[in-house]
């Protein structure tokens, strides 16, 4: 089995996807024990607050108000402000705040341990690896031993001077190389989808 190429621009988005998500993650649940005076300390709380986060901070100003009455609930504006707590400020947090969907997008990329979010590297080690395409059949190996050979030949035959720049520009068109800084290089994409075609 051989790497043809690592897309690496595919790999550092989600990468760099997966870190924001936690980022946001570890943020919802710092402002919410700021603002709330209560932490956030199993997954399914955490499901629940981003599931509706005024809901969220509304129980907590229930369960602190305490109030036994005929079966309506009290004002939580009002009972925020008799009991200080920033029910606007949270509301104001809640409106740009990481929603339930794209969290379960990236979900199996993190941990969730003693109330915060790290990354599993293991998990995007794994999904990294679909943008990273191998040959693994003999004619598979061949066709990209082939194609490098190729572009290294005709990169010597430019160095040697038995043809000029533009000549090898043209043949590079003609073959799905790229051509830059008067080098011909391969095409990782176009090589990897003609190579993986073969048996």
């Amino acid at each position: 089995m051989e790497l043809i190429y690592a897309d690496r621009t595919r790999i550092a988005d989600l990468e760099n996807a997966i870190y924001s998500i936690m980022d946001r993650a570890n943020d919802v649940i710092e402002q919410f024990h700021e603002l709330s005076g209560r932490s956030i300390t199993t997954h399914e709380a955490f499901l629940g607050l981003i599931a509706d986060p005024v809901a969220a901070f509304d129980r907590v100003l229930f369960e602190v108000a305490d109030i036994k009455g005929n079966g309506k609930k009290p004002d939580p504006g009002k009972l925020a402000e008799l009991f200080n707590l920033d029910r606007e400020g949270w509301m104001r947090v809640a409106e740009d705040s990481l929603t339930k969907d794209v969290y379960l997008r990236y979900r199996p990329y993190l941990i969730f341990s003693e109330g915060i979010f790290t990354v599993n590297s293991e998990a995007i080690l794994k999904a990294t690896e679909q943008f990273k395409p191998y040959a693994k059949t003999e004619a598979q190996i061949e066709a990209a031993n082939h194609f490098r050979n190729l572009v290294t030949v005709l990169n010597a035959h430019l160095n040697k001077g038995y043809t000029g720049p533009a000549t090898l520009q043209q043949i590079g068109k003609l073959l799905n190389l790229r051509f830059a800084d008067n080098r011909l290089y391969l095409d990782a994409e176009i090589l990897a989808n003609h190579i993986l075609k073969l048996k």
